[in-house]
């Protein structure tokens, strides 16, 4: 058990699944397979098959064990890490309506004084809500995970700034800058007191997020300036090559902003390089369709930025809510898309019903409702392609930071 730990730890993935399922095995003879023990080495094994991004076999797997555990009445914390495990796998493979109830039943079952140091379904919960697009509730529960975790670990524990990166990110969805730079400042020293892996992971999360709030404000080339040292940063290893696409993706839409379309397209192409070499999830790869969508429109290029925005709202159907803030831009896209090919009807009832939607879940001064109806308002006017288009920018944040 010790062995498939270390390789856990370290990343050998298919050794740790190797090793752990030996024990398991061993444990199953000796003790049963509901044992606690038992099911403490397939829990391994489970995640383990989950770092390979094997979803179909880790969903499996835990749902074997909690049907033991159901079946002989076993409870044990190590029931509350598989539904926690389960949550996750979930809403890795775009099951978010699943992926929620397992997370509140994960609650549910965690016993009280659980270590702090383990990813809890409270953090998942989270995650859920914020890819379903309820940001604000993801930014409050982001905000009591984090206080709740350093009373008992302490304010600079790794898993505290992450869950404080995490609703950064929701923060600028919402539009609330001014306490989004001060949690930012506040977050970029704490990071550089972290050492190791974990203060690069952080930092980078942070720059992250600090380029999308500030493209979404229009003040590009200070994005421009946050992503260069960040991109050398992603560079250097340290499971940051996930990081390197999201930012490539940030300067991007920066560059968009500036009028620099042509090397924001190259921009992108590099990250859809990256996605290509290690496909993840789709909230991922619409990022990269949003981006693409946004430069192809302002280059001019509008029944590509169309197809594009339209492959964006496809995926974004697949992996993240209707109310997401990317799923709304892309509608947004698609309207300005419409309208600059002429399509003035649709471009109408497009950019109509997405502004009412823009409202409805980010309020009248959102960012995201100002580019809707100003668009809107543009639709049919001579040389619309150039002063009805108001580029926002943004990325994918990096949940995994």
């Amino acid at each position: 058990m010790d062995r498939s730990l270390h390789d856990l730890r370290s990343g050998r993935f298919g050794e740790a699944e190797a090793a752990a399922r030996e024990a398991a095995n061993i444990r199953a003879e000796v003790l049963g397979p509901a044992a606690p023990q038992t099911l403490a080495c397939r829990l391994v094994v489970a995640r383990a098959l989950y770092f390979q991004q094997r979803w179909a076999a880790t969903e499996q797997e835990v749902r074997e064990c909690l049907a033991l555990s159901t079946a002989t009445g076993t409870g044990s914390p190590v029931v509350a890490q598989l539904r926690t495990l389960l949550a996750s796998t979930l809403c890795q493979a775009c099951r978010l309506a699943e992926a929620e109830t397992e997370a509140r039943a994960a609650i549910a079952a965690r016993p009280e004084g659980a270590d702090p140091g383990e990813e809890t379904p409270h953090d998942v919960l989270a995650m859920v809500l914020g890819d379903q697009g309820h940001h604000a509730e993801a930014a409050e529960l982001l905000e009591t995970i984090a206080a709740a975790r350093a009373s008992r670990a302490g304010a600079g524990h790794p898993l505290v700034l992450k869950g404080r990166s995490d609703r950064l990110q929701c923060l600028a969805y919402l539009g609330r800058h001014e306490e989004f730079d001060v949690e930012a400042d506040a977050l970029r020293a704490a990071a550089a007191e972290l050492p190791g892996v974990n203060g690069v992971l952080v930092s980078l999360a942070v720059a992250n997020a600090r380029a999308f709030s500030l493209n979404l404000r229009g003040r590009f080339p200070e994005a421009v300036d946050v992503l260069g040292p960040a991109l050398a940063k992603s560079r250097q290893g340290l499971r940051a090559d996930r990081f390197e696409r999201v930012l490539r993706l940030g300067l991007a839409r920066a560059l968009t902003g500036q009028g620099q379309a042509e090397a924001a397209i190259e921009e992108v192409e590099a990250a859809q390089t990256l996605y290509d070499r290690r496909p993840q999830v789709g909230h991922d790869l619409s990022a990269i369709h949003l981006a693409r969508a946004d430069a192809l429109l302002a280059l001019g290029r509008a029944a590509e930025a169309e197809q594009e925005s339209r492959r964006c709202l496809t995926v974004c159907e697949q992996s993240i809510g209707a109310r997401h803030h990317r799923t709304l831009e892309a509608r947004t896209v698609l309207g300005e898309a419409l309208a600059a090919t002429g399509r003035t009807a649709e471009a109408t009832a497009c950019l109509d019903a997405v502004a009412t939607d823009w409202d409805t879940h980010f309020g009248s001064g959102h960012h995201g409702t100002v580019r809707a109806r100003t668009a809107l308002q543009s639709v049919g006017t001579p040389g619309w392609a150039r002063h009805g288009q108001v580029t926002t920018g943004g990325c994918a944040a990096a949940r995994d930071a």
